[in-house]
């Protein structure tokens, strides 16, 4: 083997070498627990959000909502005061417009007049002017039973003497002043004495309504309050009395029916009356 063929081996051998150090090494440096395959996480898929009630047309301020003004929809998010069911909303009347498409919710609704929530359903909420004099010195409260009484100063129009009447018995105090009570107070707190209250609504019913509201138009009501645990079928009282029948009147002077006579007998003189 010449030389040449020597030298071409040893130069194979060198490479070889060469890179089966460079194999080694790579071996070397690599981690001995592999990185597992990458892992395809699976999301759930989302929920759709809940059907409230939509508006399926516009719906003008205080029509009646039928069925057909309205439809089903998912809105996300969804209003806190909103419908699920259409039954809620049918034959109700809005106070403001809801455009189409728009949930149905309840502000769009009246919440109701919380002095006609304290209204039973044979009565009538009547407003009278009251002062301390005429609201019992201002010890009235929301719950208190009342009755009206009415003074009429005699005159030619409204009456030939004065009297004094009651227009109407037992009646409920709805408010008095700001003060507003509910159905079922009965008057049972503690009085405490307040400014004028300028007004005090009564309940009372749709006949004596119309019999207050003459009444506070002929002369000077007057609220008398009632026992807390009266009965209501207590005693009975004088409906009307007149100023005739409190005053005595003056005895009547016996007026001299014929003329009167001096008669003289002498030294003395009488007076003689004919009749």
């Amino acid at each position: 083997m010449n030389s040449q063929t020597l030298k071409f081996l040893a130069v194979v051998m060198i490479i070889g070498s060469v890179i089966l150090a460079f194999i080694a090494l790579r071996i070397g440096r690599a981690p001995e627990n592999p990185p597992a395959a990458a892992q395809t996480v699976t999301m759930p898929p989302k929920e759709p959000a809940p059907q409230i009630v939509v508006a399926a047309r516009p719906i003008p301020s205080g029509m009646e909502i039928g069925d057909a003004d309205l439809a089903l929809a998912s809105i996300d998010p969804m209003p806190t005061d909103a419908f699920r069911n259409p039954k809620e909303v049918v034959g109700k009347r809005p106070v403001t417009a809801i455009g189409a498409g728009s949930p149905v919710l309840e502000s769009h609704f009246s919440v109701g007049n919380p002095l006609a929530a304290t209204l039973r359903e044979d009565e009538r909420a009547v407003a009278v002017k009251v002062s301390n004099l005429i609201g019992v010195g201002g010890f009235l409260r929301p719950g208190d039973k009342v009755d009206v009484l009415l003074y009429l100063r005699g005159d030619n129009q409204k009456a030939k003497e004065s009297q004094s009447l009651v227009v109407v018995r037992s009646v409920r105090v709805l408010a008095y002043g700001s003060e507003l009570g509910s159905a079922e107070d009965t008057g049972k707190n503690e009085k405490t004495k307040s400014k004028d209250a300028g007004t005090a609504v009564l309940a009372v019913s749709a006949r004596d309504a119309v019999r207050l509201n003459l009444a506070e138009n002929a002369g000077v009501l007057r609220l008398a309050l009632r026992p807390a645990l009266m009965a209501e079928a207590g005693l009975e009282d004088h409906d009307s009395i007149r100023l005739s029948e409190i005053i005595a009147p003056a005895p009547e002077e016996t007026a001299p029916k014929g003329p009167m006579v001096e008669v003289y007998r002498g030294g003395q003189k009488s007076i003689i009356q004919f009749p």
